[in-house]
């Protein structure tokens, strides 16, 4: 069974949407090292004309106002030892770029609260 994922990319205020219908499961690998190395890999991708809504979890990369908001698919953050280890290790984010005024925020529990993609996001 697949677990889509959807993804976009602000930079510039240019918006670019990425997806693919088996890399949900592996989100939660690919967000821990960063929002540059993110963006790498998100370039390996199918890139989208626009976010589509049938997902099982995403992330929204905003350059522009530093944060890094996202959705996992799954039980994986049920556990609350997992959920902290996991979240001292997005922390760490901040140190390894340098950048101690990224955000990073868990999104809704469930990716259909990202229905509206990265204009959730907006603050």
């Amino acid at each position: 069974m697949s677990e889509p994922a959807a993804f976009a990319i602000i930079r510039d205020g240019q918006k670019r949407f990425y997806g693919d219908r088996w890399v949900g499961a592996l989100l939660h690998r690919d967000i821990i090292w960063g929002p540059e190395a993110f963006e790498t890999w998100l370039l390996t991708l199918n890139e989208l004309d626009e976010w589509y809504d049938d997902i099982d979890g995403g992330a929204v990369v905003d350059f522009d106002q530093r944060r890094l908001i996202w959705c996992i698919p799954g039980e994986l953050l049920s556990v609350p030892k997992v959920a902290a280890v996991y979240g001292q290790l997005l922390a760490k984010i901040r140190n390894r770029s340098g950048d101690q005024e990224l955000r990073i925020d868990r999104g809704p529990r469930h990716a259909s609260g990202f229905s509206r993609g990265p204009r959730a996001i907006q603050t």
